[in-house]
């Protein structure tokens, strides 16, 4: 147990390096994309007729502008994500080689294409959101009569912000890790898993919308300890909430 406890505390260290790389590298993109509306914005001055300059509609922004934003992000990430993998692959190898599995190894790019292919879109998705939340923003300050300009640059600033990076970091972190802990127990044929959180003040105790298995009415909190299987959703976007902490642990028959 002890020796679980060293691995989880090492992973955690590891997440948090590559979280806090990742929220830099998206918040850089996210103020990119700040800079590019925010003149278009200032424009429009009271002249709402003019509302179609900023090419926003109901699905937010759209067009060219979007487009170069998911591209300059994707490049950002991907090095990131795939040094990340590298390292978590190790770790996981490390420590299950010296609990007596001496041919166990990881494929990193392989759990990249993987972890990009299954759960990598997740970051398309959260940031289809933004795109929708700030779409949003606009028809509700177009509908709004008196509301100035100003008003509308200062809400729209909420969606670019460093605490919005660092969630979509750590959604997607925790996605990875548990990626890389589905290969582990795929790879050595383990079939049960442990959920762990953070055992903090910020573990989360509202009820998980995410879980369709009856579980999570007490949000990670009320799911630590708990055993699943290899089917089941892992934490991340697919198992708890954006912004999850959590790691699954894989355990040993």
């Amino acid at each position: 147990m002890k020796r679980q406890t060293a691995h989880t505390r090492k992973i955690n260290r590891l997440r948090a390096e590559l979280e806090q790389q990742l929220s830099a590298a998206i918040y850089r993109e996210l103020r990119w994309l700040w800079r590019q509306l925010y003149p278009r914005i200032r424009e429009l001055r009271l002249k709402r007729d003019h509302i179609q300059k900023l090419n926003f509609n109901k699905l937010g922004i759209t067009g060219e502008l979007w487009e170069q934003f998911q591209q300059r992000l994707e490049t950002s990430l991907d090095e990131m994500i795939l040094a990340g993998a590298v390292v978590l692959a190790g770790e996981e190898a490390t420590y299950w080689q010296g609990r007596g599995y001496s041919d166990f190894s990881l494929n990193p790019m392989a759990v990249v294409e993987r972890y990009k292919a299954q759960i990598g879109r997740q970051i398309t998705q959260v940031n289809d959101r933004i795109r929708q939340e700030m779409g949003q923003a606009v028809a509700d300050w177009y509908n709004t009569p008196g509301a100035t300009v100003q008003s509308l640059v200062e809400n729209l600033q909420q969606y670019v912000s460093g605490s919005r990076a660092a969630n979509i970091a750590t959604t997607e972190v925790t996605d990875l890790n548990s990626t890389i802990t589905r290969e582990t127990m795929i790879t050595l044929g383990f079939e049960t898993w442990a959920w762990n959180t953070m055992r903090d003040e910020l573990c989360c105790t509202k009820p998980l919308k995410a879980r369709t298995d009856g579980l999570g009415q007490n949000g990670c909190r009320g799911l630590h300890g708990k055993i699943f299987t290899l089917n089941d959703p892992m934490p991340g976007s697919k198992g708890s909430h954006i912004g999850c902490r959590c790691n699954p642990i894989a355990r040993a028959r």
